[in-house]
């Protein structure tokens, strides 16, 4: 499970925040890739047919899973944002044939070549076409099915899913995601929901008799609060829309981890049997992107308070991906010294 939104402060800074669930220990760790690196891409099972290898254009960070080069949330140089969530049941790739040899991406490469690549979603859109994504299978896990929300520091969001074997690219200026079902079925249900409203209903009168709402939020009522798919698409659409832009993006980044709070999930809420072995499945990390001054923003399930990469301190120029490990951050802020 995963969520992720947009959120916009008055002076059109863009901030995207992001949850990561997952069954097992990702052990994700920061990744720094330099400018003009050159990718190759995942190889294919069948030798006789080649992946894409480019040259990128600009630095990249990103959070990575399972010691893998690759990124499931990060961000460039040039403030271009993009995630990789599941999409189970629905997700299917193009098939890899000799004729698109040296233009394969698996879908573990996707984010990558976009990040390296681009600064704007438009840029995404027109060369999107020049490659091909096929589905790669990763050991015990099979086929991880993916699709990819994008966001750019001027406003500009898109979805890339990949159903039936074939591209679909959506505009998507409400900026949220969530897994399975589809886009399409996401927005179809939004309808359902309607009704909601950050404005507190008025009370009515039947029969003489005066009825008035109980407490604060009536206009609300009916918002799910469980952590399926559909219920935390709507969740996060009423909650980015609903909440005051701050004045700026420093501020916005506030409110993008308030807004993540209701979808931070603790071991055991929500758990699967398979077999003898139940697997739980937790908010591993979560992310906050400040698109404006390319400020990526990390608190984990161990380390909750906010850790963070500045883009523009790091020398990007250099010819090495480095890692740096999220951990020994302290937790809590002590006030006992002030109290004495």
């Amino acid at each position: 499970m995963c969520t992720s939104f947009k959120v916009v402060s008055e002076d059109k800074a863009v901030v995207i925040g992001r949850s990561m669930e997952f069954g097992y220990d990702l052990q994700s760790k920061i990744l720094i890739f330099p400018r003009n690196y050159t990718y190759t891409a995942q190889k294919l099972p069948d030798k006789n047919i080649n992946p894409l290898t480019w040259k990128g254009k600009y630095g990249v960070v990103g959070l990575n899973g399972f010691n893998q080069i690759m990124v499931s949330d990060g961000i460039n140089e040039r403030g271009l944002w993009i995630g990789c969530l599941y999409l189970p049941g629905y997700a299917k790739y193009q098939t890899p044939t000799p004729d698109l040899s040296g233009k394969l991406v698996s879908q573990i490469d996707f984010a990558l070549w976009v990040l390296s690549n681009f600064e704007n979603v438009n840029e995404v859109k027109k060369a999107i076409s020049d490659i091909a994504v096929w589905g790669m299978e990763f050991g015990e896990l099979g086929m991880i099915p993916l699709h990819f929300p994008i966001h750019d520091a001027s406003g500009g969001s898109i979805l890339v899913e990949y159903t039936d074997g074939k591209l679909h690219i959506f505009d998507n200026p409400l900026g949220v995601v969530t897994n399975s079902p589809d886009f399409t079925w996401h927005l179809t249900n939004l309808g359902n929901y309607a009704n909601l409203s950050a404005t507190n209903v008025p009370g009515i009168t039947i029969q003489g008799e005066t009825i008035k709402p109980i407490g604060q939020g009536s206009g609300m009522i009916g918002l799910p609060g469980d952590f399926t798919p559909p219920s935390r698409f709507i969740r996060a659409i009423a909650l980015s829309q609903s909440a005051i832009p701050s004045k700026n993006a420093e501020e916005e980044v506030k409110t993008a981890f308030h807004i993540l709070g209701s979808f931070d999930i603790p071991v055991g809420l929500t758990r699967e049997k398979h077999g003898d072995k139940i697997f739980y499945e937790d908010t591993q990390w979560m992310t906050v992107s400040d698109l404006q001054n390319k400020i990526y923003y990390i608190k984990t399930y161990e380390e909750p308070i906010a850790q963070r990469v500045e883009l523009a301190n790091i020398n990007f120029d250099n010819s090495t991906i480095k890692t740096v490990e999220i951990k020994n951050a302290s937790w809590y802020k002590e006030l006992t010294s002030g109290a004495s």
